[in-house]
């Protein structure tokens, strides 16, 4: 599980759920504690889990696919990079 949503937790295999928490909102509380002068105390922000397929059981893995690729890489990377590759050895 990550934190702060981040756009590149939906590109990784299985894609990774995350902790979302509004820093707008924390931003706030905390320009309201310095202009107003509230002694410090704690912040207890809201959260939201954002459920992805890194929350679920692996997959049974037929032995064809069962190929091993790098680590967090998705199919569709895994082909991008192979191209990146490709076009690299052709200059």
């Amino acid at each position: 599980v990550g934190h702060d949503d981040l756009a590149t937790s939906e590109l990784l295999d299985p894609p990774l759920a995350t902790i979302w928490l509004n820093r707008r909102e924390m931003g706030r509380a905390l320009m309201l504690r310095l202009l107003e002068r509230v002694p410090p105390d704690d912040y207890v922000a809201p959260v939201e889990l954002i459920e992805r397929a890194s929350l679920q059981a692996p997959a049974q893995l037929s032995p064809a696919s069962a190929a091993p690729r790098p680590l967090g890489v998705s199919p569709s990377g895994e082909q991008q990079l192979a191209r990146a590759r490709q076009l690299g050895n052709e200059s």
